[in-house]
């Protein structure tokens, strides 16, 4: 394994499944509102986005659509939904820590989950300490992928040059998110909410392959 690049993980949808478990009571709550999405527009225009520029989006289409905006407990109903669902069903992805573990270079995490939220998930999957202090937060930034700041941010932190650094990501926003650092980025579609052709779309923007599992990314990181 080149000991020269660092890995910087997506959280949500990359290392634990809450990006399909997030979506279920996001549609559905929404649904519950009057606003209705198909799933694959919700995936291409919100996956990968901060909690903060989710809900500006969503406001700004029930506004559009109902004439209304978003209710003033809709945050805090989802987000105790999905804290309940996450303390049920929240795991790692099979194949992350031997992965961790074996890998001779550095390790970071920069996600668009706000901070307590991010080291809450983590802290739950008993993955935290796999990348303490190297986790990150679009919270420290400001700007959400698709913007590079995150991806820069952890590079400075790690203190290694972006085009050093190897992205994991979901996203299509994460995946221009960490080209436009200058990373080398690989697709991940282990969960769930990965629908047909997802590989594809994370391939158009930008990824330079795409894998299925840990398992996948580890036999191919050997190979480097």
């Amino acid at each position: 394994m080149s000991t020269h690049l660092a890995i910087v993980f997506d959280c949500d949808g990359v290392l634990v499944n809450s990006e399909e478990i997030a979506q279920e009571i996001e549609l559905e709550l929404l649904a519950e509102h009057g606003l209705h999405y198909e799933r694959e527009e919700f995936c291409r225009r919100f996956l990968g986005v901060s909690n903060v520029a989710f809900r500006t989006l969503l406001n700004a289409d029930s506004e559009q659509q109902l004439g209304v905006p978003l209710p003033d407990d809709f945050a805090e109903r989802l987000t105790s939904r999905i804290g309940a669902a996450f303390r049920q069903n929240l795991i790692s992805f099979d194949g992350l820590s031997n992965l961790v573990d074996t890998w001779p270079g550095a390790v970071a995490v920069a996600s668009s989950s706000s901070a307590q939220h991010l080291i809450n998930k983590l802290e739950i999957t008993n993955i935290r300490h796999h990348f303490d202090p190297h986790i990150y937060s679009t919270d420290l930034v400001g700007a959400s992928k698709p913007d590079p700041a995150i991806y820069l941010h952890a590079a400075a932190e790690l203190g290694i040059n972006p085009a050093e650094c190897l992205a994991v990501e979901d996203s299509i926003n994460g995946v221009v998110s960490a080209r436009a650092a200058g990373m080398r980025t690989v697709g991940f579609t282990a969960g769930k909410h990965c629908l047909d052709g997802h590989d594809d779309l994370l391939l158009e923007a930008g990824a330079e392959l795409v894998v299925e599992s840990m398992f996948e990314l580890k036999d191919w990181l050997e190979q480097l």
